[in-house]
């Protein structure tokens, strides 16, 4: 294999495709330039092959991350030679920033004064054994921050989902915060959610927890206790837009009774649809697979509604399901993108 010398705007595609951080609004940006640099596109592509075929290496460790509870091996700290093999010296340190960042998902990213953080990539889950006996299990695109003391167990859930194992100890409550709101447990099991728009759903398991919000003017904060398996609070923010800024106006906790299978189907690996938008189910497809599905016609997104259950990596699956209930037809664009057409049914 003859080595390739790319330009910058390659890496930056390639670091942004192995991270899975290409958001839907950008994706025609990506098929033109593709079109547009066809030799550059094959290096791109080359980089996440080797990705692959090296993902499941196993090497050890430098000194720093042996013994640490999140650690697992990993191909990073195996592959400069093969990528001095394969790319100009000059690319070294590009390609060493796109392992970086595809690696730094499933062990702490760094330690401070906010804690250990913990992030997952997109088509990414994993399970945390946290150092009081505790675990999280996250879900794709997700970051917590993970501090505990003496007094308290504190973790900061900044995006995503994780469902939390809470080993008890009465001696320091387990807490999640979450922008203004928190939930607190003592042991118990829990579901908490944030989505796009920051609305959060936190769903009881087992055990008992509290769940605050502190919202804005005279109402100070609101509390409600979970302690029913099953039982789902939703704090949904509610915006206005004054002079095109947002400003918060409040939020308030909404208690119902949630499906405990459907709401963690995720663990098993599977997607429950019940109803959604297919706009809606495609970018939660995309999640969970590094392959992207888009609609040709973005209008028609809102006016199909998409039901089953599907295995959360079986883009293939979700796309033959859409093909036999709507006048639409799945179109390989690249190997990494398939588009969705409208077609004509006699």
């Amino acid at each position: 294999m003859k080595q390739r010398k790319l330009s910058s705007k390659a890496y930056d595609w390639a670091i942004r495709l192995q991270a899975g951080d290409i958001r839907e609004l950008e994706l025609d940006e990506y098929l033109d330039w593709v079109e547009s640099n066809p030799q550059e596109a094959e290096g791109v592509e080359e980089l996440g092959s080797l990705w692959e075929e090296l993902a499941f290496a196993e090497v050890d460790p430098p000194l720093s991350l042996q013994g640490h509870t999140a650690y697992r091996p990993h191909v990073f700290f195996g592959v400069i030679e093969m990528i001095r093999m394969l790319f100009t010296p000059s690319s070294v340190v590009a390609l060493l920033t796109i392992f970086t960042i595809a690696s730094i998902s499933t062990f702490f990213l760094i330690e401070d004064e906010s804690g250990v953080v913990y992030q997952t990539a997109r088509a990414e889950m994993t399970t945390v054994n946290l150092a009081d006996g505790s675990t999280a299990h996250m879900n794709v695109l997700s970051k917590i921050r993970v501090s505990f003391s003496d007094n308290e167990r504190h973790i900061i859930l900044d995006e995503g989902e994780v469902s939390f194992d809470v080993f008890p100890d009465s001696n320091r409550p387990f807490i999640v915060s979450i922008d203004d709101s928190e939930v607190y447990a003592l042991g118990t099991e829990f579901n908490v959610k944030l989505n796009q728009e920051r609305a959060l759903s936190v769903i009881l398991v087992e055990g008992r927890i509290r769940v605050s919000t502190n919202l804005n003017g005279e109402q100070g904060v609101v509390t409600e206790i979970l302690s029913e398996p099953g039982e789902q609070a939703q704090i949904l923010p509610v915006f206005l837009n004054p002079r095109g800024r947002s400003q918060l106006l409040q939020t308030s906790i909404d208690v119902s009774i949630k499906e405990i299978a459907t709401a963690l189907a995720w663990r098993q690996e599977q997607l429950i649809f019940e109803g959604q938008t297919l706009a809606d189910a495609i970018l939660e497809i995309n999640r969970h697979t590094t392959h992207t599905i888009r609609l040709l016609d973005p209008s028609i997104g809102q006016d199909m509604r998409v039901y089953g259950v599907f295995n959360s990596g079986d883009w293939e699956g979700f796309i033959s399901g859409i093909e036999l209930s709507y006048p639409l037809r799945g179109e390989r664009v690249r190997s990494d993108v398939t588009i969705l057409r409208s077609i004509s049914r006699n």
